[in-house]
């Protein structure tokens, strides 16, 4: 699939069928997103929004169409190794999926570890991700004495920690209060800032999407219905 050079990531026609029943979760997703974007995905509870951040993240393979990240593509017939494929993508989970029994820090240095960065760099690169995100004085904690935006936090942190190329979050504010969502959207300000890193975040607080998103990618029942460009308003149909 040829791509400009200034796109990232490439998705054409993407539709993903799941379970035994092979529901149609995603129909004939298309778009381009550029380096440095920070695109907000909106949508209702069960719109497909996860489906499609699990798509480019290489947990489902599209029943059609194709994937193109970095040079390497994802179509029903082929996928590189996943850890090929997530090697400059970093997920943060709307659950977190941190490890109850490690530390805040062990927590941020595994994808460190897993991606054999040298040991010199793994506690480096660990601390300033959570000094990004505000929780470097938390590094000796285990998860279960934090918060929920406290966990979402880390999360982050562990998802930029080896300074990905695109950031993938999944509801990063969801089940959080005003202020600690505040501190999440902030948190991720910052990452913008300190990282440059491209973003795809999905959401379905369409306040969080008007005030945050330069871009909105809007879908409803598996379909993209808006894909436009403008702080400060959601696109309509």
């Amino acid at each position: 699939m040829e791509v400009a050079s200034d796109v990232i990531l490439a998705l054409r026609n993407i539709t993903v069928h799941l379970g035994y029943s092979k529901r149609r979760v995603l129909s004939d997703i298309s778009f381009d997103v550029y380096q440095g974007e920070r695109v907000y995905v909106l949508g209702p509870t069960g719109a497909g929004k996860t489906t499609l951040l699990y798509t480019i993240y290489g947990v489902w393979k599209p029943t059609s169409g194709s994937v193109h990240f970095d040079s390497m593509e994802i179509t029903p017939r082929k996928r590189p190794p996943l850890e090929k494929w997530r090697r400059d993508i970093g997920f943060a989970f709307q659950d977190y999926k941190l490890l109850m029994d490690r530390t805040v820090i062990e927590n941020v240095t595994i994808p460190l570890v897993l991606r054999g960065f040298a040991r010199e760099d793994v506690l480096s690169f660990a601390y300033k991700a959570l000094e990004v995100v505000g929780m470097k004085d938390r590094d000796k904690d285990f998860p279960s004495m934090l918060s929920g935006g406290e966990q979402q936090l880390v999360s982050l942190a562990r998802a930029i920690s080896f300074r990905p190329k695109l950031l993938l979050a999944d509801e990063p504010t969801a089940g959080l209060d005003n202020i600690t969502s505040e501190r999440v959207l902030k948190a991720l300000e910052h990452i913008r800032d300190e990282y440059n890193i491209t973003m795809l975040i999905a959401t379905h607080n369409v306040d969080i999407a008007a005030r945050r998103a330069t871009r909105i990618i809007r879908i409803e029942g598996g379909k993209l219905r808006v894909d436009a460009y403008g702080k400060g308003k959601i696109p309509q149909d």
